[in-house]
C-alpha cells in the first residue's frame, strides 16, 4: 500500500516506521524543513528506544521517505494519516487547529478517492467536522466526484515503548460509518487481526470518547494511589505493601499503581483537562476528573514541601542534586514533567540545583524558562557531588543500581528524597542516609 502520514512527533514517526516495516511505501510529511532534513539523514527529533535504528532500516530499504510538500505525494497514495499535535490552548480547551489546517490542505490538494485516517487525539465531534470541511473543499473545487472515507483510528502508544505498542496493541478501534474505510484498515492491519488482536468498529463519537476515557482512567489510578499514599503516611502504613496486595486482585491488576510525584507528559494531563472542559460545555461537572488533576498538582508541590520541611522555607545555601527530569523513563519528553514543577518551586525558595537525566540532556529538549534557573550536568556523580540532598524524580533503571557507600562519600549531607519509591528504605538507611519518600511513613519533622 502507498501511504502518507502528516506529522513527525511520537505518533507520526512511530506510525510511519511501523507501516513501512509491514512492507508499505510510506511518506512522512512535515512543514518543518529542519526536521525533514534530519530525518532524511536518519536522525529523529525525539528520544524513543529503537526508533532511530528501525527508521534507518526502512529508509535504506526505500520503503520510507520524507518530504515537506504534500502536493508531490498525495495523488500517489491510497490513504493519508493525520498525526499532528493537539495541545491545550490557554483556555484549557484542546487546540485542534493543526488537525484542521492539515484537513484543509488535504481537501485543497487531493485529486483521487482515498481513505483519510485521523490518529491525533481530538474532541468528540471532530471526525464529523473533518468530513464537513473536506466536503466543502471538494465542492469548492468542483470535485464532488471524489469519495473520501474518513475514519478515526486512535493511538494508544506509551512513550518509551512506542514500537512495541504499534506491533502489539491491546486493540484496534475504528470510528467510522464507512465500510470501505473499515475494509481498507482491516487489510492494512491484517497481521494484527491474524494474531487475534481485537478490532472494534464503532461510530466516530464513541471512538473519540474512548481515547479520552482510557487516559482519564489511567490518570485516575495514579492519583488514587497518591491519595492512598498520603493516608499511609498519616497512619504509618507502607503504600508499597498496600500496592502488592492490591495488584494481586484480578479486578485491579498491576498497572499504574505506583505512588510518586504524579503523572506528566503530553497525554494524561491534557486529556484530563480536556474531559473536564468538555463536561463544562454540556453543564456536567466532572468531579472525579477535576479531583484527579488537583491531586496530581498537589503531589508535585507536596514533594517540594518535603524538602522545606527538612531544611526550612529559606533554602539559600542549600545545594540540591536531581536525578531524572523527563516525565517518565524511556523518553526525553519534558512536557508537564513533575520534576520541572518541583525544581521551579525549590529555586523560588532559594535552593541551587544541578540535574542529570540520561535522555533529556540536550538543548533541543531543554525548556527555555528553566535554562538559566539550574545547571544541567552530565553524570549521576556530578549531580550528587557536594550536595546537601539528592532528589530522585524519574525512575530511570540506571538510578536503581547505586553504590550507596560511594554516594555517601560524594555528598555533603547524606539525605535522599525519593519521589518514585525506587529504593528499599532499610538498605538506604543502613548506609547512614536520611531517606524520605511517599507513602512509607518517612515524613520529616518541620524545621522551618
Amino acid at each position: 500500500m502507498r501511504i502518507c502520514v502528516l506529522g513527525t512527533g511520537y505518533v507520526g514517526l512511530a506510525t510511519v516506521v511501523y507501516l513501512a516495516s509491514l512492507g508499505n511505501q510510506v511518506c512522512c510529511i512535515d512543514s518543518d524543513t529542519g526536521k525533514i532534513e534530519g530525518l532524511l539523514e536518519g536522525r529523529i527529533p525525539i528520544f524513543e528506544p529503537g526508533l532511530e535504528a528501525v527508521l534507518q532500516e526502512q529508509v535504506q530499504a526505500r520503503r520510507l521517505t520524507f518530504s515537506t510538500d504534500l502536493s508531490l505525494i498525495l495523488d500517489d497514495c491510497e490513504s493519508c494519516f493525520i498525526a499532528v499535535g493537539t495541545p491545550l490552548g490557554r483556555d484549557g480547551e484542546v487546540d485542534s487547529s493543526q488537525v484542521m489546517a492539515a484537513v484543509h490542505q488535504f481537501g485543497r490538494l487531493i485529486n483521487r478517492s482515498v481513505v483519510l485516517v485521523i490518529k491525533s487525539t481530538v474532541p468528540p465531534g471532530t471526525t464529523e467536522k473533518v468530513k464537513g470541511i473536506i466536503r466543502e473543499e471538494l465542492i469548492g473545487r468542483g470535485r464532488k466526484d471524489l469519495e473520501i472515507d474518513v475514519v478515526y483510528n486512535p493511538e494508544f502508544l506509551r512513550e518509551g515503548e512506542a514500537l512495541g505498542d504499534m506491533a502489539n496493541p491491546d486493540r484496534i478501534i475504528l470510528g467510522t460509518d464507512s465500510q470501505l474505510a473499515v475494509e481498507y484498515l482491516q487489510t492494512l492491519y491484517a497481521s494484527h487481526i491474524a494474531a487475534g488482536i481485537p478490532l472494534l468498529e464503532m461510530d466516530s463519537l464513541s471512538a473519540e470518547m474512548c481515547k479520552y476515557a482510557c487516559n482519564v482512567m489511567l490518570a485516575c489510578r495514579i492519583s488514587l494511589m497518591n491519595e492512598l499514599a498520603e493516608i499511609c503516611d498519616a497512619v504509618g502504613a507502607d503504600i508499597c505493601e498496600v500496592q502488592r496486595g492490591m495488584a494481586l486482585d484480578q479486578r485491579i491488576g498491576r498497572q499504574y499503581l505506583n505512588p510518586g510525584i504524579g503523572y506528566g507528559g503530553s497525554c494524561l494531563p491534557k486529556d484530563v483537562t480536556a474531559i473536564t472542559k468538555l463536561g463544562q460545555q454540556y453543564g456536567l461537572p466532572m468531579f472525579i476528573a477535576s479531583g484527579i488533576h488537583l491531586v496530581n498538582q498537589r503531589q508535585r508541590l507536596g514533594f517540594a514541601d518535603l524538602i522545606t520541611a527538612r531544611f526550612g522555607n529559606d533554602l539559600k545555601g542549600i545545594a540540591l542534586g536531581v536525578w531524572g527530569l523527563s516525565f517518565k523513563p524511556g523518553t526525553d519528553d519534558l512536557r508537564e514533567a513533575p520534576a520541572l514543577d518541583i525544581i521551579t518551586a525549590l529555586l523560588e525558595r532559594g535552593a541551587s540545583v544541578e540535574a542529570f537525566d540520561p535522555a533529556a540532556n540536550s538543548d533541543q529538549t531543554w525548556p527555555d524558562p528553566l535554562r538559566m534557573g539550574f545547571k544541567r550536568v552530565d553524570s549521576m556523580r556530578e549531580a550528587a557531588l557536594g550536595k546537601n540532598a539528592l532528589l530522585l524524580l524519574t525512575e530511570w533503571p540506571c538510578f536503581a543500581d547505586v553504590d550507596f557507600s560511594e554516594l555517601s562519600a560524594l555528598m555533603r549531607e547524606r539525605i535522599i528524597f525519593d519521589g518514585r519509591s525506587l529504593y528499599c528504605p532499610d538498605i538506604v538507611r543502613r548506609h547512614g542516609f536520611e531517606y524520605y519518600c511517599i507513602g512509607r511513613n518517612s515524613r520529616p519533622d518541620s524545621r522551618s
